[in-house]
C-alpha cells in the first residue's frame, strides 16, 4: 500500500490542474440543467406534463387556492392531520378532507 503525499506550496492553478467543475444551478443559474440531466428524468417530466395537460394553469391555480383555504379552515378548527379523498358523483368531482383516525375511533367505540 503506497501513500500519496500531498505536495506543499502549490499555487491554485497547480492544485486544480485537470479538474473540471460540473454545471449546477449554483454556478450556472441562467441554464436549465434539470431538463438536460438524464433521459430518465426527461421522460418522467414528459409523463407528468401529459398527466396535467387537461388542467389549464388558471384551473390549476383555482384548485390550489381552494385547497389552501380548506387547509387554513381545518387548521383553525384544530385539525392538522388529515387526508384528501377524491371521488365523483355524476358530473361533479369532489375533494373531501377527512381527518385521520376518525373512522378508526368510531369502529373502536362500537
Amino acid at each position: 500500500m503506497t501513500k500519496n503525499k500531498i505536495k506543499k506550496n502549490l499555487s491554485d492553478e497547480e492544485m486544480f490542474a485537470g479538474w473540471k467543475e460540473e454545471n449546477t444551478f449554483e454556478n450556472n443559474p441562467g441554464e436549465d440543467i434539470f431538463s438536460k440531466s438524464s433521459p430518465a428524468r426527461a421522460a418522467k417530466n414528459q409523463v407528468k406534463k401529459e398527466e396535467d395537460s387537461f388542467l389549464t394553469q388558471e384551473l390549476h391555480a383555482q384548485v390550489n387556492k381552494a385547497l389552501l383555504e380548506q387547509k387554513i379552515q381545518l387548521y383553525r378548527e384544530g385539525v392538522v392531520d388529515y387526508q384528501i379523498k377524491v371521488y365523483r358523483e355524476g358530473k361533479q368531482v369532489i375533494l373531501e378532507a377527512i381527518p385521520k383516525g376518525v373512522g378508526k375511533k368510531e369502529k373502536r367505540i362500537k
